[in-house]
């Protein structure tokens, strides 16, 4: 979490515990903050029956949290507060690949007429950066960059784990697993692995449904200036929108070629800075 709330943890801390036990009053708040956000607000019973914790001890740290801005109260619920959203915003407008590609994303979904969706990964995690929000665009409502999506669902998500290092990509595997979000969904690693080769050699993926059935995506990875994948771009829609002609003839190749364009930008921008 930001530095703002280790600090509230620490002053709170400060001369009443040891450093172990600051540590373990930090991971408490942050334990909380993330169960807070799963289950999208709870009450101190509710956190309890889900949490090895006092009733005690997790009235006290969500008391912290809220004196310090971070979990407000509602009835007997808490729930994390609009604080997040500035601390979002702020990494997200520091995060390069997001303030290079906005604006060629907004114009490639604008074209096309299609949501578009950038992802990156930190932490093993897939981290869905920025979608955009296209009113004429197909199937604009059924993403969300909250959704906790996997990478091997997902059109972008697989373009990331066809290009990115081995090691990094079996961590990731090692850490998700393959959970079936659809009846489409690929749960067998080595017909993940086939799949991968096939993208790599084609150069884009195609989710055909298996993050939710009926939902097409088209991804292609968005390389960093030393070549290694700093994330992904795709397209989704219905699949009466997305037929497999049309994602071989015309789409993928749109990709493509905007996630080239992407990371041309990126290349420049680091040039300028030297």
């Amino acid at each position: 979490m930001s530095w703002c709330l280790v600090a509230s943890m620490e002053r709170s801390d400060r001369g009443s515990e040891s450093g172990a036990d600051g540590l373990q009053t930090l991971a408490i708040a942050l334990e909380l903050i993330e169960e807070l956000q799963t289950a999208n607000g709870a009450t101190v019973a509710e956190l309890q029956d889900r949490l090895d914790l006092s009733k005690s001890a997790i009235y006290n740290h969500l008391n912290t949290l809220r004196e310090y801005g971070y979990v407000v109260k509602e009835g007997d619920r808490f729930q994390l507060s609009l604080t997040f959203t500035l601390i979002g915003e702020f990494v997200r407008e520091q995060f390069e690949l997001f303030s290079i590609a906005k604006s060629e994303i907004d114009e490639f979904s604008s074209e096309i007429g299609f949501p578009a969706h950038l992802i990156t990964e930190q932490h093993h995690n897939r981290l869905e950066v920025y979608v955009t929000r296209e009113s004429d665009a197909i199937g604009t409502k059924s993403y969300s960059v909250y959704d906790p999506l996997h990478f091997h669902t997902t059109a972008n998500g697989k373009s990331m784990l066809a290009f990115m290092d081995e090691d990094k990509r079996e961590a990731i595997l090692d850490k998700h697993g393959l959970p079936r979000q659809s009846t489409n969904t690929i749960t067998d690693r080595d017909e993940l692995a086939e799949e991968l080769d096939l993208i790599r050699e084609r150069g884009y993926s195609v989710s055909k449904g298996e993050e939710m059935e009926g939902l097409w995506g088209v991804g292609a990875p968005v390389k960093g200036q030393d070549g290694s994948v700093a994330g992904a771009l795709s397209i989704s829609g219905p699949v009466g929108q997305l037929p497999e002609d049309r994602i071989h003839d015309e789409l993928g190749e749109a990709v493509v070629n905007t996630a080239d364009a992407i990371q041309l930008d990126l290349i420049m921008a680091s040039r300028t800075e030297q």
